[in-house]
């Protein structure tokens, strides 16, 4: 029982998540958005992930992310995740200012929380007894606002651009490089994308995330390998999208 629960659990650590037309919209125009995804550990089911994105037109934005086990994941226990990340885009910048991991287990709830505090440079960081604060970086993403970041650099279509992606444990210098287009067969079927890699500090990790903002603002597809193993993020449905006013 407990063996499928350390596998779900360890996928989720893992990842920690059509070409467009000429005069693509800007990246930053309002947006609402709900999908679904299925997360695999060596190609086998273990858990379902639903993604909703808004981007509101004053440029606060919020994402939610909530991971429940499915199949067998799901008899070994209940736990579920839920991470927010809110902030605003201005001229630009991603600030998220709050990110919330928070894990369900029956009626309990341990709960981590990341506040940006950007005028005084400092990141908090608030789980149970802790409190600890550090210096915050320029460009500091979370793990759901990165993809925002990610999402801009597969817009462009070339280029590189780095970052700092923090958690709960510590915060990586992290690189997002554009890798090119491709065909990627997905439930959805058959959708060509941008891919996006990322790069960190260990040599023996590959990650990458692919897009097709056409499609969905939201990555189509993340994928995190090491030490011969995989974890795989597929886009499944798109719930439901509000189109910006300009396509």
């Amino acid at each position: 029982m407990l063996r499928p629960l350390l596998i779900w659990a360890a996928a989720l650590a893992w990842l920690g998540l059509s070409a467009c037309s000429e005069s693509p919209p800007s990246a930053w125009e309002p947006v609402q958005t709900e999908s679904t995804y299925r997360l695999l550990f060596n190609d086998a089911l273990v858990a379902e992930v639903l993604f909703q994105l808004s981007i509101e037109p004053d440029g606060s934005y919020r994402i939610e992310a909530f991971t429940a086990p499915t199949g067998q994941m799901r008899k070994a226990g209940d736990h579920q995740i839920l991470e927010v990340s809110s902030g605003t885009i201005a001229d630009g910048q991603i600030r998220p200012t709050r990110f919330d991991h928070s894990v369900l287990n029956g009626d309990s709830v341990e709960a981590v929380n990341l506040l940006f505090d950007w005028p005084g440079k400092t990141l908090t960081l608030l789980g149970g007894d802790e409190r600890r604060q550090v210096s915050l970086q320029p460009d500091t993403q979370d793990r759901l606002s990165y993809l925002l970041a990610a999402r801009t650099l597969a817009r462009q279509g070339e280029g590189e651009r780095r970052l700092h992606v923090a958690a709960s444990d510590a915060t990586e210098e992290t690189l997002l490089q554009v890798i090119g287009r491709e065909e990627l067969e997905l439930p959805l079927g058959r959708i060509e994308a941008v891919g996006i890699r990322r790069l960190s500090a260990d040599p023996g990790e590959e990650r990458e995330l692919w897009f097709a903002d056409a499609i969905t603002p939201l990555p189509l597809r993340v994928v995190r390998r090491r030490d011969g193993n995989a974890v795989e993020m597929q886009l499944e449905t798109i719930v439901d999208r509000v189109q910006p006013a300009s396509e």
